[in-house]
């Protein structure tokens, strides 16, 4: 007879009460969240941790640190269908230096590494989430014939050409969270979407009653209203995709009490289902894409930080001969209202054309020294052409690997027959393209600037030595000035034009301590326009192509299919090429995302019950769910955890025809009433049960198969809370039913897993947990019921002196 047997004992390491349990689908891997709001992940395999992630500390709005005292606690989980990846939901924004603003956040953790990959911000709380993958039927149509193309045998949202062009380098400092290093092969996936071949869907519930939907977790297709700001307590999705169930909170007063009335309403999501191939292939570009946009900040983060360092260093050297010169000239004025101050390019001027040079000037150039000088001139030349690498290695990389994907997609917009009615727009695609163009054309400009700016750089420095020699009239180094030729002298001259402000100014460009700006390179890593544009690609004498395309403007026009030209703005900066390319591809993804919420809010409503279950505010009533395709049915489970004195199972028909049957369950031992402490679906025929006699704490572990109840099902009038349940004997259950259970120590906690057959319950304390195997012989199973148990709240060497020998020594593992 099959039985369930308690697996090996080992000790943990964990402190915290737990509060919720999910196996993952697919591996050996639980995850366990704690009251304080850590999460942790362990293996079944000896109870190993995998990783442990603290509970998150927002920021304050202060000094952007993290403060202990503000906690964010979980809300719920839910890992991918695939169990590569874990969901998080928080009930604030982790991010955030405002507890108070309303937001809440769900996070994408990757099971190898732990670390974030991708985060969603909620406008209200986030209440629950479930996450789905579209179970596949011969049913299932992709085509508008028989003869037509299959999408799901024949396509692919991944260009063949992607494997050509060079990858994308990653950059040395950390992204996202964790310092995390990017790899050079996940850059175009970070999201972990590339070798899914059937779609899954994260469903979240929000305490302001909205649902919306994310296409593997990243990519928004749907957000409905359920027509009332009330709190969505749960969310179930059929496992094909076609139904979405929404339990629904309201508050009421009745009789000097507030009671909590729960209403179910059901949607159907028939877009999702008759449509999965081509949300799967548009969802795949838009991770790839949004994966390649976040390398992209990435390296523009980079950009910043390599101009920001050198020109920290430059305010370094050169503020204290501002000061000193400033001062000067103050006790020099006689005009005390004569604010005018003589700058350093004049200063400088006057010491290149006369070869004089203030007293202020000639105690600075000696203070700096001639190696100060040559280091501050390797500093400016190593930040330009840390830029340039930037520019060539990654930044063009990622642009050329998004315009792959873009013409990709853009192939999809002009397949009308398949892809007509999800929404893709021609004209936003070939927007993105033509940035992606313009992108790189000013990539282009901003590496001939640089070139001409590390010329002029190298010039200035040389000169400034050679002054400094001749200053101080170091006789060991007269061949230096023998290195300004008058070609040099030019470019000194045009440096010190272009770097140095003329006239004081209270707003300057870029505050600095010596107004000294670099501006030629630095205007093109601000968001405004171009100050400027003096470049051979803007300049019309030695390109001619710009006056050709100036007399031919319809080449550079984007209609709604074809795309000959990109058009180049010199006045736009670098940063602002980025800020439009990144829009441009967020905006070319938002067509689907309307017309599936519009056919959705339009035909999607399939049932709403309202006050199924009316229960008092401070009970807590806990659903699960799950789906049987083979007999058409999804079925839905409640409890109320406080009272747990019936449980109730809710079946939807899954088809055209709706209709929605419930039967309520009570159980019982030898006469005595059993509580339901907890309940899970086990598989689609099968929902196991935690149960409990209140006056002896004994629990039981109980696997019932579903078709026990099929003769008792009943048509949903009202409230079905108040109606009489079918009772179940468990003594007297005939063993060839399927029922079976076992007598267990004080649970109150369960999560079972049908792909790994196993079953782990925590004890009262909720501090330990027990382990099952599921499905196995009763002759292997273990006659000892106390073995299996694992101490949460135990360190090594410190374990409780009564379970000690229950436990093995675990530095043995």
């Amino acid at each position: 007879m099959v039985s369930f047997r308690c697996l090996d004992d080992i000790s943990g390491h964990i402190s915290g009460e737990i509060d919720a349990m999910k196996w993952n689908p697919k591996m050996d891997l639980i995850v366990l969240s704690l009251r304080s709001g850590d999460v942790i992940v362990h293996r079944l395999v000896s109870w190993q941790k995998v990783w442990h992630l603290p509970k998150p500390k927002l920021k304050t709005a202060a000094d952007d640190r993290k403060s202990a005292d503000d906690k964010c606690f979980v809300r719920d989980m839910d890992w991918r269908p695939d169990g590569k990846i874990l969901a998080i939901a928080y009930e604030l924004d982790i991010d955030s230096s405002d507890a108070n603003d309303g937001k809440s956040c769900l996070v994408l953790h990757d099971v190898e590494t732990s670390k974030m990959i991708h985060k969603i911000v909620i406008d209200g709380q986030i209440n629950c989430i479930d996450w789905q993958q579209k179970m596949t039927t011969d049913s299932d149509s992709f085509g508008h014939s028989e003869s037509s193309f299959d999408l799901s045998k024949n396509c692919s949202a991944i260009s063949p050409f992607i494997t050509l062009l060079p990858k994308a380098n990653s950059v040395s400092k950390g992204f996202m969270r964790g310092n995390r290093k990017t790899n050079e092969d996940n850059l175009n996936d970070m999201m972990k979407v590339e070798n899914q071949k059937t779609l899954n869907v994260l469903a979240i519930g929000t305490e302001n009653g909205f649902i919306e939907l994310y296409a593997f977790g990243v990519y928004k297709i749907a957000k409905l209203f359920t027509a009332n700001t009330n709190p969505i307590k749960y969310l179930a999705l059929s496992s094909d995709l076609s139904i979405i169930t929404a339990w629904i909170e309201s508050r009421a007063e009745e009789n000097q009490t507030t009671i909590s009335q729960y209403s179910m309403i059901s949607y159907n999501l028939n877009v999702l289902k008759q449509r999965s191939h081509q949300i799967l292939m548009i969802s795949q570009i838009y991770a790839q894409s949004i994966s390649l946009l976040s390398h992209l900040n990435e390296t523009m983060r980079e950009i910043h930080e390599a101009w920001e360092d050198v020109m920290v260093e430059i305010d370094s050297k050169l503020s204290n001969y501002v000061s000193q010169h400033r001062s000067h000239s103050k006790s020099d004025q006689k005009d005390p209202n004569d604010n005018k101050i003589p700058l350093m390019a004049d200063e400088f001027l006057e010491l290149l054309v006369l070869g004089n040079a203030s007293d202020s000037l000639e105690k600075f150039l000696n203070d700096l020294t001639d190696k100060g000088l040559k280091k501050l001139g390797h500093s400016i030349e190593l930040a330009y052409s840390n830029i340039q690498k930037l520019v060539v290695k990654n930044v063009e990389r990622v642009l050329q690997h998004i315009y792959c994907h873009f013409n990709a997609l853009k192939g999809m917009a002009l397949w009308e027959e398949k892809f007509g009615d999800v929404g893709l727009d021609v004209m936003s695609v070939n927007t993105t393209l033509k940035n992606i163009g313009s992108f790189l054309l000013k990539s282009t400009e901003l590496q001939q600037v640089i070139d001409n700016s590390m010329r002029n750089v190298k010039a200035f420095i040389r000169w400034l030595y050679t002054a400094m020699v001749r200053l101080l009239n170091n006789e060991s180094s007269q061949s230096e000035l023998t290195k300004v030729s008058q070609q040099d002298i030019q470019f000194v001259t045009e440096f010190i034009k272009e770097n140095f402000e003329f006239e004081s100014s209270a707003n300057t460009s870029r505050p600095s301590s010596s107004n000294f700006t670099l501006e030629r390179v630095g205007q093109y890593l601000k968001e405004k326009d171009l100050t400027s544009i003096k470049s051979s690609i803007n300049d019309i004498s030695i390109n001619p192509w710009i006056q050709y395309l100036n007399d031919r403007p319809n080449l550079t026009i984007t209609d709604n299919k074809t795309l000959l030209l990109y058009e180049h703005k010199p006045n736009t900066s670098f940063v602002g090429e980025h800020k439009l390319l990144d829009q441009s591809v967020r905006q070319a993804f938002t067509g689907p995302f309307n017309v599936i919420t519009q056919s959705l809010e339009r035909n999607g409503l399939r049932s709403s019950l309202s006050n199924l279950v009316t229960i008092d505010s401070n009970e807590l009533l806990k659903v699960n769910h799950v789906s049987d395709l083979n007999l058409g049915y999804f079925y839905t489970s409640l409890i109320n955890k406080t009272k747990a004195n019936k449980l109730f199972i809710i079946r939807h028909s899954i088809g055209t025809q709706c209709s929605v049957d419930f039967v309520s369950v009570s159980f019982q031992l030898n006469g005595t009433h059993l509580a339901v402490i907890d309940c899970q679906f086990y598989t689609e025929t099968i929902i196991s049960l935690l149960l409990a006699e209140r006056e002896s704490n004994q629990s039981f572990l109980v696997q019932m198969p579903l078709n026990l109840l099929n003769n008792n099902y009943e048509r949903i009038i009202s409230n079905i809370y108040l109606t009489n349940p079918m009772t179940v004997e468990l003594s007297d259950v005939s063993p060839d039913s399927g029922l079976i259970y076992r007598s267990l120590d004080n649970m109150v906690l369960l999560s079972v897993s049908g792909s790994r057959k196993v079953a782990c319950l925590s004890f009262a304390s909720k501090r330990r947990v027990k382990l099952f195997e599921m499905d196995v012989c009763e002759d292997e199973e273990e006659e000892q019921d106390s073995t299996g148990i694992i101490d949460l709240n135990a360190s090594a060497g410190q374990l409780p002196s009564d379970e000690s020998t229950s436990f093995k020594d675990i530095s043995t593992l």
